[in-house]
C-alpha cells in the first residue's frame, strides 16, 4: 500500500499551474493580492513563492492528486504547525480560505480544492494551502560548521518534545519514507542502474531486516516531522543557529528514535568526517532529549537506513521525471555517506551510537 501511494504521488504530480494561474488562486481562494509568483522546488507537489506590493511572502502549495484525497492528513500537518507555533518555534502558518469560487471548494478554514491537470495527463481537483513564507536562509544556504550543527541537533530535539504531544489519527499512516518500511524499497531497486550501488543499497536492506526492523515497533512511539534535511531547516539570518523548520509533508507517528537518524543522515551529506558532524548532532540532541539503551544501539542502522531510502527513491523519481534533476539533489553526496557509514568498522559503529546520551 505505501509503495502504491508513492508511485500515486508521482503520477498525480499536478503540472498545469502557471505562475499568473498562483496569482489568481491566491487572490480568489485566499483573498491575498499578489503582485509576482514563483516556482519552488519540490518534491511531489507544486509550491510558488508568491510576494505582494508591500513585501509581503506566501508558498502556495497545490498538494498532489494522492495527498489531496486524504484531507485529515492535510489537517494534521496544520495542527502540528499550531502545537509548534504555541511553543514559539518558528514555523509556516496556515492563511485563511475565503468564499467560494467556481470550480473550487472550501474544505475547511486553510484547505480549498481546484482544478488541475496531472503529470499522467489526466485532471482532476487538489487540496491548495497558503502559507506564511519565513524570509530566513535555508541551511543548505549558508556554511557548514560544527556549531550549526550542534544547534540542529538541539532545534529538533526540541521539537520532538513538543510533537510528544501533537498526535493526530491521521498521522498513524502507511508512507513509504517511514523507516519503518524500508524493506519495501526492495520493489525499487530496479531504477539503481548501477551494479555497485545496487549491491550496497542492497546489504544496507539486509542489515535493516536482521537488526532493527522486529525492534522498531517497541519504542517508543510519537509524531515526527521526519524530513529534517537542508532544504527544509531555516537558519539565522547570522547562519549561526537554526531557527525554524518548513514542509510537513513526511509527518507521521512512529518510532521517535527515527528523527535524530533522519536529521543525521542529512547532516552528513558531502561532509568529510562523517563522524564529527554526527556526534555534534547525536550528542546535542540527546541533551535535550535523551535515549534508551535500546534506541540508542540502532542509530547508525537507521542512519544509513534513512540514506539508503534517499538515494533509491532519487533513483525511482528521477526515473519517473527526468527533467526534475532537484530529485537528484542528495544522490552523489547519498551514495558518498551511505558508503562511508557502511565500512565503518564494529569499533567506530559503538563510537558513534555511543555519542547519545542515554535516559537515567
Amino acid at each position: 500500500m505505501a509503495a502504491d501511494l508513492e508511485k500515486a504521488r508521482k503520477a498525480k504530480k499536478p503540472v498545469s499551474t502557471t505562475e499568473e494561474d498562483a496569482l489568481i488562486l491566491c487572490k480568489e481562494l485566499f483573498g491575498v493580492e499578489g503582485s509576482r509568483a514563483r516556482v519552488l522546488n519540490s518534491y511531489d507537489d507544486h509550491n510558488f513563492l508568491v510576494e505582494t506590493s508591500n513585501g509581503s511572502k506566501f508558498t502556495l502549495k497545490i498538494h498532489n492528486g494522492a495527498d489531496s484525497v486524504n484531507i485529515p492528513f492535510l489537517q494534521a500537518q496544520n495542527h502540528m504547525i499550531d502545537v509548534l507555533s504555541a511553543a514559539d518555534i518558528v514555523v509556516p502558518r496556515s492563511v485563511s480560505t475565503i468564499v467560494q469560487v467556481e470550480n473550487a471548494r472550501r474544505v475547511d478554514t486553510y484547505i480549498t480544492t481546484t482544478p488541475v491537470r496531472f503529470a499522467d495527463g489526466t485532471q482532476g481537483q487538489c487540496a491548495v494551502r497558503l502559507l506564511t513564507f519565513i524570509d530566513f536562509p535555508l541551511m543548505c544556504e549558508r556554511p557548514p560548521t560544527l556549531p550549526l550543527f550542534r544547534s540542529l541537533g538541539a532545534f529538533m530535539a526540541k521539537t520532538d518534545h513538543v510533537l510528544l504531544a501533537a498526535d493526530h489519527p491521521a498521522l498513524h499512516r502507511q508512507h513509504l519514507w517511514d523507516l519503518r518500511n524500508l524493506p519495501l524499497l526492495r520493489l525499487f531497486l530496479p531504477c539503481v542502474t548501477d551494479p555497485a550501488r545496487a549491491a550496497l543499497a542492497t546489504k544496507v536492506l539486509d542489515l535493516f531486516e536482521a537488526t532493527a526492523a522486529s525492534v522498531l515497533p517497541g519504542l517508543r512511539q510519537s509524531v515526527i516531522h521526519s524530513d529534517a534535511n537542508d532544504h527544509n531547516i531555516l537558519v539565522s539570518p547570522d547562519g549561526n543557529h537554526v531557527a525554524g523548520i518548513i514542509d510537513f509533508g513526511d509527518s507521521l507517528h512512529t518510532a521517535l528514535v527515527c528523527e535524530l537518524a533522519i536529521t543525521t543522515a542529512y547532516a552528513v551529506l558531502d561532509q568529510p568526517d562523517v563522524l564529527s558532524v554526527a556526534q555534534c548532532v547525536i550528542e546535542s540532541y540527546t541533551e535535550v532529549l535523551p535515549l534508551f539503551r535500546e534506541e540508542q544501539s540502532l542509530l547508525h542502522t537507521l542512519t544509513a537506513s534513512r540514506l539508503c531510502q534517499s538515494v533509491i527513491m532519487s533513483a525511482y523519481s528521477f526515473s519517473c521525471n527526468p527533467t526534475n534533476t532537484y530529485l537528484l539533489v542528495t544522490s552523489a553526496p547519498g551514495w558518498q555517506a551511505l558508503q562511508t557509514l557502511f565500512d565503518m568498522p564494529p569499533d567506530t559503529i559503538t563510537r558513534f551510537n555511543g555519542f547519545a546520551r542515554l535516559c537515567e
